[in-house]
Order: C-alpha cells, then sequence, then structure tokens
C-alpha cells in the first residue's frame, strides 16, 4: 500500500483559506448585517459607547447621541493647534428601509505660533438620509452646510495687523455600502461643494501712534472641491476597520474643509463598540 504525503507548506495554505472562509464569509442573513453608521443617517444606539480613530460617539438615547472628533482634541498636545469639538446627532425618522437624522456641530480652533494667534469657528451642519434598498445594500445621502469665521493677529512688515475673515460653503455627499457578507462589505463615497461665499477679509493696524490703517478684501472662489473614494470594510459586532482610497480633494472630517489640491484621497477608519 502506497501512503501519499501531503507537504507541510500546503496544508498550511488549506488549513489558511479554511480559516479565512469562517471568518469573512459566514453566510449572512440580512438581520445579521452589521450596517455602517458613520456619515450616515444610522444611529450608534442606546447606551452604545463608539471610540473610533476619528470620532468617539456616544448614544444618549435610541436616536440621540453626542459626539467628538478626537483627534483635533488631541493635537493640541503634539502641535500649536488645539481644536476643542462637540457634535450632536438626531433621528428624525427610523422605518425600515428608510432613517433620516439631523447632525450641529461646533469646532474652535485656536492656533499659537511665533508669536502670532489665530483662532477659528466652525459649525458644521448636516442632514443624513439613508436606505436600506436591497437586504444587503445600503444607499446614503447628506446635505451639508458649514459656516466658518476666522480672527487672527499677525506680523506684516513688522506692523502687526488684526483681522477677520469668514465664509460660508454647502456640499453634498452620496455613499453606498454593499454587504458581501455578514463581516466584509464593498464601500464607495464621494463628496461635492456645490457653492461656496466670497471670502470676506478684514483687517486694522496701527502704522503709528498717529496712524490706523484699515484692509479689507473679498476673494471669490473659483473651483468646486469633490472626491471620489472606494475601499472595504470589516465589521464585526464590536469591533470594524474600513480603509480604501480614491482621487480628489482631501476633506478634513468633521469640519469639511477641503485642501487646495487634488490628488490621491486615503479612507479609513477603526473603532470598537461597547
Amino acid at each position: 500500500m502506497v501512503h501519499a504525503k501531503r507537504s507541510p507548506s500546503r496544508s498550511g495554505r488549506t488549513v489558511g483559506a479554511a480559516l479565512l472562509v469562517v471568518l469573512l464569509a459566514g453566510t449572512a442573513r440580512a438581520d445579521e448585517v452589521v450596517p455602517l453608521d458613520e456619515n450616515t443617517a444610522l444611529m450608534v444606539g442606546r447606551h452604545q459607547l463608539k471610540l473610533g480613530v476619528l470620532a468617539f460617539e456616544y448614544g444618549i438615547t435610541q436616536h440621540v447621541s453626542v459626539g467628538m472628533a478626537a483627534p483635533a482634541w488631541l493635537a493640541g498636545a503634539f502641535s500649536p493647534l488645539f481644536a476643542p469639538n462637540l457634535h450632536l446627532e438626531v433621528g428624525l425618522l427610523d422605518r425600515a428601509p428608510v432613517a433620516v437624522s439631523a447632525l450641529l456641530g461646533g469646532y474652535y480652533v485656536r492656533l499659537k505660533d511665533n508669536g502670532e494667534t489665530g483662532q477659528l469657528l466652525a459649525i458644521p451642519a448636516s442632514l443624513y438620509g439613508s436606505v436600506n434598498v436591497a437586504p444587503r445594500l445600503w444607499l446614503h445621502g447628506e446635505l451639508n452646510y458649514n459656516w466658518v469665521r476666522a480672527i487672527g493677529d499677525v506680523a506684516v512688515n513688522t506692523s502687526q495687523v488684526d483681522g477677520t475673515a469668514a465664509t460660508r460653503n454647502g456640499q453634498v455627499g452620496l455613499a453606498a455600502d454593499y454587504h458581501l457578507t455578514r463581516v466584509v462589505a464593498l464601500t464607495a463615497r464621494g463628496r461635492y461643494q456645490v457653492w461656496s461665499s466670497p471670502l470676506v477679509l478684514k483687517g486694522t493696524s496701527t502704522i503709528d501712534a498717529f496712524t490706523d490703517a484699515e484692509l479689507g478684501a473679498e476673494l471669490r472662489p473659483d473651483r468646486h472641491p469633490w472626491m471620489a473614494v472606494a475601499g472595504v470594510a470589516f465589521t464585526w459586532k464590536h469591533v470594524g476597520l474600513m480603509a480604501g482610497g480614491g482621487y480628489g480633494h482631501y476633506f478634513v472630517p468633521g469640519g469639511n474643509v477641503a485642501v487646495r489640491s487634488a490628488g490621491f484621497v486615503p479612507d479609513g477608519s477603526l473603532w470598537v463598540t461597547f
């Protein structure tokens, strides 16, 4: 009798593949899918605490949650930038397969560097809508409004200029997540700045004991920042991970401020819930 020997490498690959199937494939029923709630109308849930690299969120009730953008708070420990912030999200409608929520946030940014100081107040407001169009497919939409006002002291040619700047803009966002299995989902999202008000600059400067100067300018934006990204998400009951990328203008999470130049846009998140 001849006994065939199975190579260790082949056996290892077989075991690895089996573990991967168990981890990712688990055939999912619709009610087992864990939908994504970041930047959607889906709420974190009553008395649920979500700690993520982009935001912390706590569900006061099933339809009311509070949270903050954690990186902005922590930036003050490593840089001259300090940005305390807070947001409130309220569920307005939750009747399967449709959900609607509203979010209002506030960001106070303080920057002090080389004797120059600056302060910025940003108030973003968003209306989210989510639809479960198929057992494993969710579509999400967002209407967003941002109000920004900045105050600063800047030295220009050794003269101190005290100035303010203010602007407003409106953006729309679209997203989709399709759940291949109970754990794995494909994601896609895009964002487009529809309009922006002129950036109004005002400033005053004391040139000498007898002379004060007033400065004023109005800058009209000639561009509409946008982005489109795709990725993959892994969602277990208490842990989630999302990674992807795309092209366009990077929008700073929370404040929704777009960088000036277009290029590669990273997209990712990691969170745990309790």
